[in-house]
């Protein structure tokens, strides 16, 4: 039983469930806060000249577990794409 349902413009009835939406909506906020953390600990362990430390070393490792999890969801068209750098 479908919960609700569309009909796209190819007129055949897509199903959708709320609430697996939401897991993923609040999942995609986990994991876009979780990057933004790594990023600001690894800055403040760099100003004080800690970047040869286990420390930050797993702070970058969560870095980058983190922008390789949003690049999927680019890639799959969940995530707009990032603005070009000037």
């Amino acid at each position: 039983m479908c919960p609700y349902s569309l009909f796209p413009a190819g007129g055949k009835k897509k199903c959708f469930d709320l609430d697996r939406l939401q897991a993923f909506e609040t999942m995609l906020e986990a994991v876009q806060q979780g990057y933004e953390e790594a990023a600001q600990k690894m800055q403040a362990l760099k100003a004080q000249g800690k970047e040869k430390t286990v420390t930050y070393k797993q702070h970058m490792a969560n870095k980058l577990l983190y922008m390789n999890m949003l690049s999927l969801y680019r890639l799959y068209g969940l995530l707009e794409q990032p603005s070009p750098q000037k």
